[in-house]
């Protein structure tokens, strides 16, 4: 990044030292040197604008762009939103609390950490992660996987842990839906195992599989596009898709989010208002049994008083009908219009 050798490690190395790659050098955002590889600059700051101009790219994540000097990450901010004015940037943010400086960094989202906190559900930090999105500064991927970590067809709950953050994940507050390929036919193999995994969790497939201990990112690999249970999970993401598409100026500004907590424990819930109704969102987070959601409850909930409910996505597909008492099944999502 620069021409000559950091300030603060200069003093350690020869005048005539060959470029190396150590710590100083990588952090370049910290250690600096007073010549600036100016050629080298504009042409990373580049990149980005070619792919604008040649396949019309309209976002990209920008890897470990707090380690750059802070002038070229304001460069290469800048440039694409020069050629494009929504041009959107994610920034490699893994803690929810990176939310406000990368917001003031002038990115327009992270990645945030629901990966992590959506598998351990058990352990009330899906319902938690939802209080807290509330306040974020910055959306947050929602998805309980990503291309480093374990797939959620392997945590607890399997295909039922699927199929429930299919629906979920489309109407969390702050929360920007994110499908790492291979969610939609539940595969189990990770591609990476950086983030929340073990060396185990790259034996789940059957021994008798071609593609037994691979990794996606550094063997060659496929996905399992011949599972039995593909259309399942296709078809709730395209009519889950259809109904946040229809409410979407609603879902998105969280000045329509309106807090909702059940007493009942295992229910996970979020809500909106949409021209004097209330969309509603509940999941039974118990894959085992069901529970009986009534009126009261509903009422309770969302502090106010209802007139009717109304079922628009019932037993993981579209469904309208009237409803008065609610029963979720075992992992079951349902969403609902409340007036």
């Amino acid at each position: 990044m620069y021409l000559d050798n950091p300030e603060e490690s200069a003093k350690y190395v020869d005048e005539n030292q060959p470029p190396y790659i150590l710590f100083d050098i990588i952090k370049s955002n910290i250690f600096q040197g007073k010549q600036k590889n100016v050629e080298l600059w504009e042409r990373i700051a580049d990149i980005i604008p070619s792919y604008q101009r040649k396949y019309g790219i309209d976002g990209a994540r920008i890897d470990m762009g707090h380690a750059l000097p802070k002038e070229l990450e304001e460069m290469i901010l800048k440039n694409p939103r020069e050629f494009d004015e929504d041009f959107c940037f994610i920034a490699e943010v893994l803690d929810n609390k990176g939310d406000k400086a990368a917001r003031e960094a002038n990115y327009n989202m992270i990645i945030g950490t629901a990966w992590a906190e959506e598998p351990r559900f058990y352990k009330g930090k899906f319902n938690k992660l939802v209080e807290d999105m509330e306040n974020l500064k910055a959306p947050i991927f929602a998805a309980a996987e990503t291309p480093d970590t374990p797939r959620a067809a392997s945590r607890l709950g399997g295909k039922k842990f699927s199929k429930f953050v299919a629906v979920m994940n489309a109407f969390l507050p702050n929360g920007v839906p994110f499908i790492t390929s291979g969610f939609e036919i539940l595969e189990k193999q990770p591609m990476n195992l950086g983030l929340d995994a073990k060396e185990e969790n790259r034996f789940l497939l059957d021994k008798k599989d071609p593609l037994y201990g691979k990794l996606a990112f550094f063997d060659k690999y496929a996905l399992h596009w011949e599972n039995s249970e593909n259309d399942e999970i296709i078809n709730i993401l395209v009519d889950v898709a259809e109904i946040r598409k229809e409410y979407l100026d609603y879902i998105t500004d969280i000045n329509n989010y309106v807090k909702c907590r059940f007493d009942k424990e295992g229910i996970l819930s979020t809500a909106f208002k949409v021209n004097g109704e209330i969309l509603l969102v509940a999941g039974n987070l118990d894959f085992e049994d069901s529970v009986k959601i009534t009126k009261d409850d509903i009422e309770k909930a969302l502090g106010c008083n209802i007139t009717s409910i109304r079922s628009i996505f019932r037993d993981f597909k579209k469904e309208e009908k009237e409803e008065k008492d609610v029963i979720l099944k075992h992992g079951e999502v349902a969403i609902f219009v409340i007036r």
